[in-house]
């Protein structure tokens, strides 16, 4: 079926594109896979470039993924914001040097991974007022 979209996640879209901000994917799915799953859910107008496991050596935890995506952008990792909803990937994008939210989806958190992340956020659209300091 369409995969779901979480709670806030077209706010903060809006809210990010309002402000000039540049998006990427970074999945350990295929490339074909991610913007396959995107197109169904009608988002994927707000993603500049994609980054998939299956072009990078070594996928999350490993920063690889993040770091490809980043050179897509032309921007540097540490003015990279993640937003992530597994420990693999929460270990990925801090190993890449950017600032990673938290968003648990089915499995928790392991404390690994609470300890690496910039913030956690029950929704999305939580994380509009701390990116606007940033901006």
């Amino acid at each position: 079926g369409t995969p779901k979209l979480k709670k806030g996640a077209v706010e903060l879209l809006e809210f990010l594109k309002q402000n000039g901000v540049r998006m990427a994917v970074a999945s350990g799915s295929q490339i074909y896979e991610i913007e396959w799953k995107l197109g169904d859910t009608g988002i994927i107008h707000y993603f500049e470039v994609f980054a998939g496991g299956d072009e990078v050596e070594h996928g999350k935890p490993a920063p690889d993924v993040y770091l490809l995506a980043a050179e897509r952008l032309g921007v540097s990792p540490e003015d990279c914001f993640v937003f992530e909803d597994a420990s693999f990937g929460v270990k990925s994008a801090s190993a890449a040097g950017m600032k990673c939210f938290g968003i648990a989806d089915v499995a928790p958190f392991t404390e690994e991974a609470e300890a690496l992340m910039f913030k956690k956020l029950n929704s999305l659209d939580e994380a509009i007022p701390i990116l606007k300091e940033f901006l």
